[in-house]
């Protein structure tokens, strides 16, 4: 919200932020910067447990995933499997807030495709009923460099990871699009597919 506001403010939307904001400076890569806080502090309730992560530390995160240091270098000690996936789908999450279970279920296909033009308007994200909470479709927002990453990897480091495994009897998909595809000869939606489902042979 303060950075929905400081947006406002900037854009000439908005008279003032509705919040008691403090300045300061601090050390980042060396470099003096000054910083805004929001002094506004709510009282979470019992029961909620939900943390939100500072941007800065967002960014850390991303880092992490990647295998980068916190400059953004390569880490030579990392010794963790698949960073390009890990960090496509972690800047996916931070992008569109998808829970859990809407992004471990999220298929490349559902993925929006990317603008010819990098923009700075959010882009549409639809999440699929399949994962969505209570199986009600809902439409999120993603930036354009979080979905250029993850469209990255689909393009190439997701190819170059795959091995040589094949199940006995797979599903040949063709015609694929954001909501479904050809699924062993039959027009199918993606929504409609379930684990169990038995497939013909390829």
């Amino acid at each position: 919200m303060s950075r929905l506001y400081d947006w406002a403010e900037d854009e000439g939307l908005a008279a003032a932020v509705p919040f008691t904001v403090a300045t300061g400076k601090r050390m980042v890569q060396g470099r003096l910067v000054e910083t805004r806080r929001n002094q506004a502090r709510g009282r979470p309730k019992p029961h909620v447990k939900v943390q939100y992560l500072e941007s800065d530390f967002a960014g850390l995160f991303r880092y992490g995933l990647a295998g980068l240091g916190p400059d953004g270098l390569e880490d030579e000690t990392f010794r963790g499997r698949f960073p390009g996936r890990n960090a496509a789908v972690g800047g996916l999450v931070l992008g569109t807030g998808m829970r859990s279970r809407e992004f471990t279920h999220l298929l490349v296909h559902e993925v929006p495709p990317l603008p010819a033009e990098p923009t700075e308007v959010p882009i549409p994200c639809a999440v699929p009923e399949l994962g969505a909470k209570g199986r009600k479709f809902r439409t999120t927002w993603i930036d354009y460099a979080a979905l250029a990453t993850a469209h990255s990897y689909i393009a190439l480091d997701r190819e170059l990871s795959r091995g040589s495994w094949r199940p006995r009897r797979p599903l040949a998909v063709e015609e694929a699009d954001l909501y479904g595809g050809r699924v062993n000869g039959q027009r199918t939606r993606w929504a409609a597919l379930r684990p169990d489902r038995a497939a013909s042979p390829a």
